[in-house]
């Protein structure tokens, strides 16, 4: 794997989809989703597009299904997946979770497009914020100060959807827009959106004890865009920032362990990141950043020790400047 990374080796299929909102891959990267807006009759709908990364799946899977929502809503804003039932979550600004399945067959209204298979319909009411699948068969969302819990082996198939199985009430009144399960630590990671919080507080949450802040993490001067974490280190997780910076935190620590620029805040900064620790680099991490405006991408060889150098293997750059490819970068 880290010989592919270095090479730039991977094959790329492209595949337009107006507006993203939010893109996830599952845990065992069996399924790719994103959601996305679609105007369609000078009307808005939150659209979801899943395609599976396995081998065994059918072609039409393979390339990907693009199913219209029925959220409520004009406009999707988290996306969450259960790699365990096959499930991916996507949630709207209405209170309405939708829950679909990616391993079934869909019926195809045209070449690929679908209604999809829809498994449950989910009621958070004012809990608008971060979605995320918890060990335990829990489905979160969020909201201010409270944290939404559903059981998902005690959903029924109900007409208005299914109503949350219990509240938990946050210690330190979080109100979080981004949520990220660390499963090194067994902690769910938060963040605060600007239009929640000025302090745009960022923290690890225990939900097996109340939702009581475990650590609060310091360092950035603006909202958090999104967390990720690697099976490589249990210790480690990274954070986008959309102060243009991409950051790297131990997570017993409150301050961060590498801060690595991306872009500038006129790029609307660092949109999201991929932290992974291939094989036969010990020691060694690479960074994916992307920014939001101009599309640039990066891929950077950190150290997990005190080695502050931090090269960059490769950039790409994205629309509007499509017709660059990825090129390594002199090191």
């Amino acid at each position: 794997m880290a010989q592919a990374i270095l090479q730039a080796r991977c094959e790329i299929r492209k595949k337009i989809i107006s507006y993203p909102v939010a893109a996830c891959v599952s845990a065992n990267w069996s399924c790719l989703a994103i959601i996305s807006t679609r105007f369609r009759q000078e009307l808005t709908y939150p659209v979801l597009f899943y395609a599976r990364l396995d081998k065994d799946a059918e072609p039409v899977y393979k390339r990907g299904i693009t199913i219209f929502t029925d959220l409520k809503t004009r406009h999707a804003t988290h996306l969450a997946t259960d790699e365990d039932r096959k499930l991916i979550f996507v949630a709207g600004d209405s209170g309405r979770v939708q829950a679909f399945r990616w391993d079934e067959p869909a019926t195809l209204r045209s070449h690929e497009e679908s209604s999809g298979v829809k498994a449950h319909t989910l009621q958070s009411y004012d809990h608008l914020g971060g979605v995320e699948v918890l060990p335990g068969a829990r489905f979160v969302r969020a909201g201010r100060g409270e944290m939404a819990v559903w059981n998902l082996d005690g959903l029924e198939r109900q007409r208005g959807g299914n109503g949350p199985s219990t509240t938990v009430v946050l210690k330190d009144r979080l109100s979080p827009w981004t949520l990220h399960y660390h499963r090194g630590s067994g902690k769910l990671l938060a963040a605060e959106a600007v239009h929640f919080e000025e302090n745009d507080r960022c923290a690890s949450m225990d939900m097996e004890h109340g939702g009581r802040t475990a650590v609060r993490y310091l360092g950035h001067a603006d909202e958090v865009l999104a967390f990720s974490s690697s099976a490589g280190d249990p210790n480690v997780f990274a954070t986008a920032c959309k102060d243009a910076y991409a950051r790297i935190y131990d997570i017993r620590q409150p301050l961060p362990v590498i801060t690595v620029e991306t872009a500038t805040r006129t790029d609307h900064g660092c949109s999201n990141v991929v932290l992974t620790h291939p094989n036969g680099l010990p020691g060694k991490l690479f960074l994916v950043t992307l920014t939001s405006k101009s599309g640039h991408l990066f891929v950077r060889l950190c150290s997990t020790f005190h080695d502050r150098r931090r090269p960059t293997v490769y950039q790409g750059v994205g629309p509007p400047y499509a017709d660059d490819s990825l090129r390594p970068v002199d090191r």
